[in-house]
């Protein structure tokens, strides 16, 4: 059985890449890309947060 779903997997995905080498060749696909973050944004955002429920986990 383990070895059937490895198979499925391996096949579909051959099928899902040659779709979409197929449509690439047809349309112009544009991949999303992130914007860049500063690295310690996420960080001060955390920062933030973790402040702000220690704030209201004392009350105030």
């Amino acid at each position: 059985m383990l070895i059937l779903l490895a198979t499925a997997t391996i096949i579909g995905s051959l099928i899902v890449e040659m779709l979409v080498r197929r449509f690439n060749s047809t349309y112009e696909i544009e991949w999303p890309t992130a914007t860049p973050v500063p690295e310690n944004a996420l960080a001060l955002d955390v920062v933030a947060t973790l402040r702000r429920a220690a704030a209201n986990m004392n009350g105030k």
